[in-house]
């Protein structure tokens, strides 16, 4: 059960380094083998491994964007018992993102994170509305 409540609230600070455009703070806890699966046909869709390959990610999606904003719903474990740090994270989120033109987008999303030895290490995005992940990355 500690092993729960400790994921959750490095899952919730996850979020706020994210909105913060802190990549170190976000990727504390991801190693140089971590996946990184973001969906669509986007120009930055696709699987991304490492710690170099998901920083330039980041770096990618915070010079695009002017504001970000994820706003976390609701973060589930599937191991509530777990005291290993070995668990999968299912984080519910409504998201808010301003272009630097000034144009607004909002969508609603959910992470997987999946932690094993109490590191990340395989996290996959998943969007409601794809149109508007394609427009906010202008495809």
């Amino acid at each position: 059960m500690i092993g729960t409540i400790v994921a959750k609230k490095k899952a919730k600070k996850a979020f706020d380094n994210l909105n913060k455009k802190d990549i170190e703070g976000l990727l504390k806890d991801w190693t140089d083998t971590t996946k990184f699966h973001y969906p669509g046909n986007t120009k930055v869709s696709g699987s991304h491994t490492g710690l170099t390959q998901i920083s330039m990610w980041f770096e990618n999606l915070f010079n695009h964007f002017e504001n970000i904003l994820f706003d976390v719903k609701y973060i589930s474990c599937s191991r509530i018992f777990d005291f290993f740090g070995n668990n999968i994270l299912t984080v519910i989120f409504d998201v808010h993102i301003t272009k630097k033109d000034g144009t607004k987008f909002a969508n609603f999303g959910i992470t997987k994170i999946e932690i094993k030895n109490r590191k990340v290490i395989d996290v996959r995005d998943f969007f409601f509305d794809m149109n508007k992940l394609e427009k906010g990355w202008n495809t």
